[in-house]
């Protein structure tokens, strides 16, 4: 299987977007990172694209958004994994994510290729919903987040990121041009949502990484102090009811599999595992 490079993500996406269609569900990363890659080449200004070809046609694919881990998408075998991995084995990768078996397979084919360890730092849902159901009322109301709550929102992509993604941290510069961007109000399918209660925001959700069909809900993020009041199910019910009614066919989403809370908040909205994807890490150098 031959690896070849992209420099142009508007072709990567027409010669892959009917491959990865295929299932939407599971490609739901990589579709929407390259469309905002296409659509709003400003957000990630360093990018690599690379497209797995048999007899010259393109079959599947990976990307990286640096200083992000490699997006890979499913793959026919360890073959490809151990083709992609051979050609990638002197490019510094801090890590890897993709649906089971493919981002497996290609974090033990690139620690072999690369000399380097890999960690598995998290086990992922995939999780779908094409229609929310009710939930419980709580007190208070959705809203879009304004530029008057950067501040806030700020540090609550700082606190999610420390406890959800641990090892991801990011500099201050970057979340900053993300969160203006949600905030702007000039691309609705690219924002964040607050819950307000007791005249205060209390939980936050976002959406963005349109999909041919979808959008990916996330982060999602309440101060330890507001747990347990139901405020995240019903921002992201009712977050998700509003995307599906401009036309969304489905909302994606991410969880933590060893996190049992966040799992049954979103079973309760409605949303259903479709696959489960990995998170991999690589460490220092082994002897080869």
């Amino acid at each position: 299987m031959e690896v070849v490079p992209y420099t142009d993500p508007a072709r990567f996406r027409d010669d892959l977007e009917e491959r990865f269609l295929v299932s939407e569900v599971r490609h739901n990363l990589i579709l929407g990172v390259l469309s905002t890659l296409v659509d709003h080449p400003e957000v990630y200004p360093e990018f690599e694209l690379w497209a797995l070809c048999e007899g010259g046609v393109p079959v599947t694919g990976a990307l990286r958004t640096s200083p992000y881990h490699l997006v890979v998408a499913d793959l026919p075998g360890p073959g490809a994994a151990r083709a992609l991995a051979s050609f990638l084995r002197d490019t510094p990768l801090p890590g890897v994510v993709g649906s089971l078996p493919a981002g497996a397979w290609f974090a033990d084919a690139y620690a072999a290729a690369a000399g380097v360890t890999a960690t598995v730092t998290m086990r992922q849902g995939v999780f779908a919903l094409s229609e929310a159901r009710p939930v419980p009322e709580v007190e208070g109301r959705p809203r879009p987040a304004v530029l008057d709550d950067l501040p806030l929102v700020t540090r609550w992509i700082v606190d999610f990121t420390a406890e959800a993604l641990p090892g991801h941290d990011d500099d201050a510069e970057r979340i900053d041009r993300m969160a203006r961007r949600r905030l702007s109000g000039d691309d609705p399918l690219a924002a964040l949502w607050l819950w307000e209660a007791g005249g205060r925001p209390v939980s936050m959700s976002g959406h963005g990484g349109l999909t041919p069909n979808g959008i990916r809900i996330g982060p999602v993020y309440t101060p330890p102090g507001l747990r347990g009041e139901g405020y995240a199910t019903a921002l992201v019910a009712a977050q998700s009811r509003w995307l599906l009614a401009r036309g969304r066919r489905y909302c994606f989403l991410f969880t933590d599999l060893s996190n049992p809370t966040s799992n049954a908040i979103y079973r309760r909205i409605g949303y259903e595992q479709e696959a489960e994807s990995v998170e991999v890490s690589f460490g220092g150098e082994v002897s080869r």
